[in-house]
């Protein structure tokens, strides 16, 4: 039963002392998520990084709350805000309590941002970011950017 998972106390604090302070590159750049993979599987050797795109969102809560049960964030790709401008990027899962309806999010602005879970989905599918840069959609169909994705660490 899936919900019987999420009714263990929530996995809101993951090993951020360890992923933040080893200077983890979340903040990627224009090269996207298979580079990333490639070079945190070489700096992190003792880890292995994966990739997982357009998930559907019922599998993307599966993971990020595996993931964090076990101790480890998860590095993602959503639409994040600076001030009240919509910008593409890659954050940081570090908690997820599903009964309490709570995503907890190290923004790369530098703050905790606190979401609930339909608003986290409605930002890692991008569809909380309204009128999109015309290149930036060119992004998506070119495959730059995708929905739905997490970068597991294991």
């Amino acid at each position: 039963m899936r919900g019987e998972k999420y009714k263990k106390k929530s996995c809101f604090k993951a090993n951020w002392n360890y992923f933040g302070n080893c200077g983890w590159n979340f903040g990627l750049n224009h090269r996207g998520g298979f580079y990333c993979v490639a070079i945190e599987n070489k700096r992190f050797p003792e880890y292995t990084t994966t990739i997982h795109k357009y998930l559907p969102n019922t599998e993307l809560i599966d993971k990020v709350y595996d993931s964090l049960a076990s101790g480890i964030p998860v590095p993602f790709e959503w639409a994040a805000l600076l001030g009240d401008e919509w910008t593409l990027h890659y954050s940081l899962i570090i908690g997820a309590d599903i009964p309490n309806d709570k995503i907890t999010v190290a923004n790369p602005y530098g703050y905790l941002e606190e979401l609930s879970v339909s608003d986290f989905l409605a930002r890692t599918s991008f569809e909380a970011y309204q009128n999109m840069p015309f290149y930036l959609n060119l992004g998506f169909a070119f495959g730059i950017f995708e929905k739905n994705t997490i970068f597991l660490v294991q």
